[in-house]
């Protein structure tokens, strides 16, 4: 946990996670969870549950500026943010059950995993 006050790393934590969640199209597992984790001693059941109440934020004002350089795919958001919503409590409800080892260790392997699809292809899919 960081020697800074409470109110200064959770600023720090919504500036970074605003910023690359805004540049980047991340913010609340890869950003987010780290730092509620490292900077604030959350323990990953309590920053997965704040990380997506943040998130919440983050992807409101984020998508107010994407939408503004009509960049948005509404059908799409429609259709996989419903999915989406359907499937997040679930989600909630089953790693509640997990143990906090497991967790880290399926996080682990997604953060992984996600730099190593990235290192391989940087540029992504092309269109």
């Amino acid at each position: 946990m960081t020697s800074m006050p409470y109110w200064l790393a959770a600023v720090t934590v919504g500036v970074a996670g605003g910023l690359l969640g805004g540049m980047l199209g991340v913010g609340g597992g890869i950003i987010m969870m780290p730092l509620l984790m490292g900077w604030l001693g959350k323990s990953i059941h309590d920053a997965k549950a704040c990380s997506l109440g943040i998130i919440c934020l983050v992807a409101i004002s984020g998508t107010v500026e994407h939408q503004r350089q009509g960049r948005l795919d509404w059908r799409l958001i429609l259709i996989a943010g419903v999915a989406a919503a359907i499937a997040s409590p679930l989600g909630a409800a089953y790693s509640n059950r997990l143990p906090r080892e497991i967790l880290m260790r399926m996080f682990a392997v997604l953060l992984i995993g996600t730099g190593i699809a990235y290192l391989v292809n940087p540029s992504g899919p092309r269109r």
